[in-house]
């Protein structure tokens, strides 16, 4: 039997860890899917008449429960024809896409206790700034064409290429590939800052100048995460054990995945 709902899903994802956060690398781009905090939980909502492939989307955040929302705020499993709760009340609900701007909560002192720091609001907003500084810093990352980077490691010895990891993404038609490591080979592409695993384009970062360990805790990520904030407003979290050694045989196995998934596409938009 299916339950009976309307055209709203929603999803919950606990906050603890990190994991959730990663899940929403995939609807950066999707400006029909909203979410809200409430406690220690993110909920997604999206009209499924609009996001076709909403459930598929939200089975790719780690963890989450999936629900339909009905006229009268409650939430019934997908898979189950029972409402088992309401959606909190007073959720201020916005765009996944919009928040990939940093916000970052004012730490200010009680008059009364100086030793004891309060959180104050509103946030601090946090950008991406040319940094107008003449000063070299070694790049330890790289945004290139898979292309170029495949063919560097076919046609080098390995030693050069030996210390590098790397990772792709499918959803992107240039610069899909990150390059993480040192030294940076010398191929086309945006050469990044690495400053405790957040990447920033070379001769850009942060203002105001705070440290990346409070842009990490802002995001929630686990400490081995990678963020990428290639351009304003636009930043991405990666994790670690997305990126695989520079191999010849991890290059020709992740060309084959990324031709695979680009006629996978094409199928998929051709289908009535």
């Amino acid at each position: 039997m299916t339950a009976p709902h309307s055209n709203i899903l929603v999803a919950r994802g606990r906050l603890a860890g990190g994991e959730v956060m990663r899940g929403l690398i995939s609807l950066r781009d999707r400006p029909e899917f909203e979410g809200a905090f409430e406690e220690k939980d993110l909920w997604i909502r999206v009209n499924c008449s609009i996001a076709k492939d909403a459930v598929r989307m939200l089975a790719l955040v780690p963890g989450a429960e999936l629900f339909y929302l009905d006229d009268r705020q409650r939430l019934t499993p997908i898979h189950r024809s029972v409402p088992v709760g309401l959606l909190p009340s007073g959720l201020e609900w916005k765009p996944i896409c919009q928040w990939t701007r940093l916000w970052l909560p004012t730490i200010l002192r009680n008059k009364s206790d100086k030793d004891r720091p309060t959180i104050y609001s509103p946030p601090v907003r946090i950008d991406l700034k040319w940094t107008h500084s003449e000063q070299f810093v070694a790049p330890g990352g790289l945004l290139c064409d898979f292309a170029d980077w495949s063919s560097y490691v076919l046609n080098n010895i390995h030693s050069k290429w030996r210390p590098l990891r790397f990772a792709c993404r499918t959803n992107s038609a240039s610069l899909n590939t990150l390059v993480i490591g040192e030294p940076i080979p010398s191929i086309p592409g945006m050469r990044l800052v690495n400053c405790d695993q957040v990447l920033t384009p070379v001769a850009f970062t942060w203002a105001p100048a705070v440290p990346a360990q409070a842009i990490r805790r802002s995001l929630r990520v686990s400490p081995s995460d990678w963020i990428l904030w290639e351009r304003e407003p636009s930043l991405e979290i990666l994790p670690d054990s997305d990126l695989i050694a520079a191999t010849r045989v991890s290059i020709r196995a992740t060309a084959y995945a990324l031709a695979e998934a680009k006629a996978n596409a094409v199928t998929e938009r051709d289908w009535p």
